[in-house]
């Protein structure tokens, strides 16, 4: 789920996960809308992991309720997961409305340049330039995501932030895919086998 914005709760997450025999939950960021950071205690999900960055719409005191929300920080960080490698980085760019969670076209490419290789799923909330980005015909993702994610070819990228660009787009070996906003009602259920990502983008 990406863009809850402070309109969904752990009953739907819950409610999802046990429907799907769900071994994990990711969020995409913007899970607040601009603050509290508090509020996503009310997304706390009980005996599964909740892997999550925060988005630009949510301020920097989030990263500190991350563990007490008994979710895990993937903010600037990556996580061994099944068979595979989670890396994350939330926030956005500074050409966006931001709390403060931000960085650069350099800092973006080079933390994803360190941490990402062909077994990799990379956790956006802003895409990469040119893949699910387009607002009023305008690309608003970030270029160097873009130049990282081209050099090191991971298997899966899943991105938030742009409300209109639900969808998913397969470029050579890299998957790309953004859920929707949950707010919305948007989502999308995830299996992965042998780096064969299957999604199926679903409302409620």
């Amino acid at each position: 789920m990406s863009d809850l914005h402070s309109m969904v709760t752990h009953y739907m997450l819950e409610e999802i996960s046990k429907e799907e025999d769900a071994e994990a939950v990711i969020l995409l960021g913007d899970l607040t809308n601009f603050g509290p950071a508090e509020f996503i205690m009310n997304i706390a999900v009980k005996d599964l992991p909740v892997f999550a960055i925060p988005g630009n719409c949510d301020p920097p005191e989030i990263l500190n309720y991350f563990s007490k929300a008994n979710m895990i920080n993937m903010h600037k960080n990556s996580y061994s997961f099944s068979r595979f490698n989670l890396v994350g980085l939330g926030g956005a760019d500074y050409s966006f409305v931001n709390l403060g969670i931000g960085y650069t076209d350099d800092f973006a490419y080079t933390f994803l340049k360190s941490k990402v290789d062909e077994n990799t799923v990379v956790m956006l909330h802003q895409p990469p330039y040119g893949i699910l980005d387009k607002v009023h015909e305008r690309h608003t993702g970030n270029r160097g995501i873009r130049k990282a994610i081209d050099e090191k070819r991971p298997f899966l990228v899943i991105s938030g932030h742009i409300h209109e660009e639900r969808g998913i787009i397969k470029n050579e070996s890299t998957v790309f895919f953004n859920p929707g906003p949950a707010k919305e009602g948007y989502y999308a259920i995830l299996d992965i086998d042998d780096k064969k990502p299957e999604i199926r983008l679903l409302k409620r």
